[in-house]
């Protein structure tokens, strides 16, 4: 089943590829993901691009491991931000990064 917040369907997949590791992984992800959205948000103040853009797309590795499209989508966005040197509207798309990535912890 796949919905809003992530593919279930490509997550049982990948457990069952990596059998025990999967908790490992997820956990990983899960806790990279904090430091990552910490990072793009000291970029935003700090209004540096080219931080904004690294970070915002390590943080979209993390999400492309979990599938959960909200959050690559607004990592991309995030990306897209940073390489363009455009924070207007940055800290608008942080506060949905952040609350999806809130959504797809407890999912």
């Amino acid at each position: 089943m796949t919905n809003a917040l992530v593919d279930e369907n490509a997550l049982k997949e990948l457990q069952s590829i990596m059998g025990d590791d999967f908790r490992l992984l997820v956990d990983t992800c899960l806790n990279d993901s904090t430091m990552r959205i910490a990072a793009i948000k000291a970029a935003i103040e700090a209004q540096d691009e080219e931080a904004l853009r690294t970070s915002a797309h390590s943080l979209k590795g993390s999400a492309l491991n979990l599938s959960a499209a909200g959050l690559i989508e607004l990592c991309k966005a995030l990306e897209q931000m940073g390489r363009e040197g455009v924070f207007v509207g940055s800290m608008e798309k942080l506060v949905a990064l952040e609350q999806e990535f809130e959504d797809v912890k407890r999912f």
